[in-house]
Parts: C-alpha cells; sequence; structure tokens
C-alpha cells in the first residue's frame, strides 16, 4: 500500500478500481489479530492507572448510583407483582425493569479494568474499561475505513457516486446529503467517504500556511527518508500546478516542465 500516479483517461473510474483493491489489502491486514505485547514498563501503567484512556472516565463503581438503580429495580418487580399480566402496563414495566437491569450492568462494568492493544501491531494503548475496550474492537470486512477528500462536498462527490453507480458496488450506496446537489459523505460497503473541509473549513493553501515553520516530528522523518531542506520545504506548502496549461493528455508525455509563466490558474 502506499501513494500511487495515474494520467489517462477514466481517472475517477482508475481510482475507484484501486481503492477497492486497497480495501482488500487492509482487510488482510486487519484479519491478523497480534497478540498484546507485555513490556514491564507498560505493566507498571497498567497497575498504577485508575482512568480509561479511552472516555477518560474512572475506573471504580459509582455505588450511589448503583444504589439508587437497584431501589428503582426493586420498586418497579414491586409494581409489576400486583399489575394483571393482560394490562398494556404490564408489558411497559417489564420493557423498564429490563432498562434499570441493563443500566446497572453496565455502571458495575466500570469497576472493570481491562488491557486495550492494538490488535495490528500489538502494542498496549492503555487501560480502559470494559465495555470501552469493546467499542474498539477492529473486525475486518465490518470496521468502516474513511476516504478523506477535502471539499468532497462540493464536486468530487458527484464523480466518485457517478462511477461507483456504475460499478458492482452500486447496490450499496448510501449517502448523508445536504441537499440533492451537495453530500456530506457517502458509505460504499465498507468504504465510507468524508469530507475534511467541512472540519478545516479552508483551502488547502492557508491550512499549510497556518502549520507556520516548525515540525520536528514530520521533519525528522523525511529527514530520515534522505530529503534536503530545499525538499522538506516544498513538503510544507501546497503543490504548484499549471491547471490552464493542462488541456490535453498529451501535455502529460511532455518531458520537461512548461515555462514558469503557465504556472498560474483562472479558476478560483
Amino acid at each position: 500500500m502506499g501513494p500511487f500516479l495515474y494520467r489517462g483517461e477514466n481517472a475517477i473510474q482508475e481510482f475507484v478500481r484501486r481503492i477497492d483493491q486497497e480495501l482488500v489489502k487492509i482487510n488482510e491486514i486487519l484479519a491478523i489479530k497480534h497478540k498484546r505485547i507485555e513490556t514491564e514498563e507498560d505493566k507498571k501503567k497498567f497497575a498504577e492507572s485508575d482512568t480509561c484512556w479511552i472516555c477518560k472516565g474512572k475506573i471504580a463503581i459509582d455505588r450511589k448510583e448503583v444504589k439508587c438503580l437497584e431501589n428503582k429495580a426493586s420498586w418497579l418487580n414491586n409494581k409489576l407483582e400486583n399489575t394483571p399480566k393482560n394490562l398494556e402496563d404490564y408489558k411497559a414495566l417489564t420493557m423498564q425493569i429490563l432498562k434499570v437491569t441493563k443500566a446497572i450492568d453496565q455502571a458495575e462494568a466500570m469497576d472493570i479494568k481491562v488491557w486495550d492493544h492494538c490488535h495490528i501491531t500489538g502494542k498496549f494503548r492503555g487501560s480502559a474499561h470494559r465495555d470501552c475496550n469493546l467499542k474498539l474492537q477492529i473486525q475486518d470486512w465490518k470496521t468502516p475505513i474513511p476516504v478523506i477528500f477535502h471539499n468532497f462536498w462540493d464536486y468530487d462527490s458527484h464523480l466518485v457516486c457517478e462511477s461507483v453507480g456504475r460499478s458492482a458496488n452500486a447496490q450499496h450506496i448510501r449517502v448523508i446529503a445536504e441537499t440533492f446537489e451537495r453530500y456530506k459523505s457517502m458509505k460504499v460497503g465498507q468504504l465510507k467517504y468524508i469530507d475534511s473541509h467541512q472540519f478545516m473549513n479552508s483551502s488547502l493553501d492557508s491550512l499549510t500556511k497556518n502549520l507556520g515553520d516548525n515540525h520536528p516530528i514530520t521533519s525528522q522523518h523525511f529527514k530520515k527518508l534522505g530529503y534536503t531542506d530545499d525538499q522538506l520545504a516544498l513538503v510544507f506548502r501546497k503543490g504548484v500546478y499549471p491547471y490552464d496549461y493542462i488541456d490535453s493528455h498529451d501535455r502529460f508525455k511532455e518531458t520537461e516542465l512548461p515555462p514558469i509563466h503557465e504556472f498560474h490558474s483562472t479558476l478560483k
């Protein structure tokens, strides 16, 4: 898996085809359940922790809450005993008792501390409530896989939707739409297309400028790969592309960059 470049006709269809291939590889990875790795440092952290790293709540029973729920359950059971089974109230009381019983189980589960680890790497993530841990379970061919576009809802969604509509996954398309023209997100089977513009409401150019000049972790990563300072400067900016110059597929056959005055765009 990794970045790929495609230049030619039917680019969106090729994108959808390659995404489907990536999905197969992702699920092959998700299907392998690695055993947890237990270091002495991780064991110490687990033993000393009294907070769930997922919800940030305390790993302890709220005794007052449990007592209150038990009193409510007792009152409902007494009322149920004096209610004829043929009345509608009997069914309603039964449902209330089931809800209260479930709430008691959930409250008592807050005292159960489990070791949460990444099933892909085996590394320890932190101490967690049992129920919080179960919610983070990863299942191959079931766990949603995000596909992130910037400004997906404005235009790209229509291209992707049209292409997927002609594929074998056409019957699996589900969209959350703001209007008939704008889609907030689109789910195609396991793949969930979302728009990063809804979370970072600005252009890519502005977003890269907002990062500032200090990128120690990212810089360290790319320097290990052999990037020079000049190349790193390009990493932290939006790419420059001669949109108006690329007016046919033949342009991709050129072996030199176009002249500097061609690097402009009438698109806004």
